[in-house]
């Protein structure tokens, strides 16, 4: 976009904080962007979409960012890949499901005085009591970019589903199913969900690549990197595999990327 074409949409909306050099060089913050942005699909010049919100007919992109190996970068790309999305005008979900809780802490949400009980997504997908995920949603410095901030409660949902699969009665909702089923709660709102998983194949893992429409896997272009994912594709083959025979809807993924760092 031209800057005299910037200055001109800037001078039509009143509430922009535009900061201005000494030289006259103008300043646009994130929301200023995201003011213009959304005032130029309202007036709809051309024929570009300026938010590039889903249609009634597209489905919500659930991205599962994962690798059950640690300091694989997962953690770094979800932060960056929804950042960028957001950036780019689409309504994005960052979910922490990391008990280390790294992603929340990138977004400025400490998870030891920050983070309270319930208030991950554990609070959501809980066996008893649990409570609607709208609530647990919290606004980012970026518009239109949400979080729901992990922390060590995370590992709860890890004990207490061996426990709910024993006492399992007609009609609950498996663990394999219960991110994919609070996700419908919240999904007229976003376009994108990204989940950052942590590095295990635990009940949490599972149930966010359930609930994936694309995967990301990070790793390093490393032998012993490269070996190591190739065993968690065997591993997460497996137990996708056992889980179907269970009553798992058979998974169906839009991509499924291996990023390199």
């Amino acid at each position: 976009m031209k800057e005299v074409y910037l200055r001109q949409l800037a001078n039509e909306l009143e509430d922009l904080q535009v900061s201005t050099s000494p030289t006259g060089r103008r300043s646009y913050s994130v929301e200023d962007m995201h003011k213009i942005r959304k005032h130029l699909d309202q007036v709809g010049r051309g024929n570009r979409r300026y938010l590039p919100h889903r249609r009634d007919d597209e489905a919500l992109q659930i991205i599962s960012v994962m690798n059950f190996k640690g300091g694989s970068g997962k953690t770094t790309t979800a932060a960056h890949l929804a950042q960028y999305l957001a950036l780019r005008g689409y309504r994005v979900l960052a979910i922490d499901l990391d008990p280390q809780a790294s992603l929340s802490t990138l977004f400025g949400n400490q998870p030891e005085t920050d983070v309270g009980v319930n208030e991950t997504l554990y609070g959501a997908i809980r066996y008893d009591d649990a409570r609607p995920m709208g609530e647990i949603v919290r606004a980012t410095y970026i518009p239109d970019l949400h979080l729901i901030p992990g922390n060590l409660e995370l590992m709860e949902f890890e004990h207490d589903t061996p426990r709910a699969l024993m006492k399992r009665k007609v009609g609950d909702t498996m663990f394999f199913h219960r991110i994919s089923e609070v996700l419908d709660q919240v999904a007229p709102n976003y376009d994108v969900v990204v989940i950052d998983c942590p590095p295990q194949l635990g009940y949490l893992t599972l149930s966010a690549l359930t609930a994936a429409t694309s995967v990301l896997i990070t790793v390093h272009p490393q032998m012993l990197d490269v070996m190591s994912m190739n065993q968690f594709l065997s591993m997460t083959s497996d137990l996708l595999r056992e889980i179907s025979s269970h009553g798992a809807l058979r998974l169906q993924l839009d991509a499924l990327s291996r990023d390199a760092f």
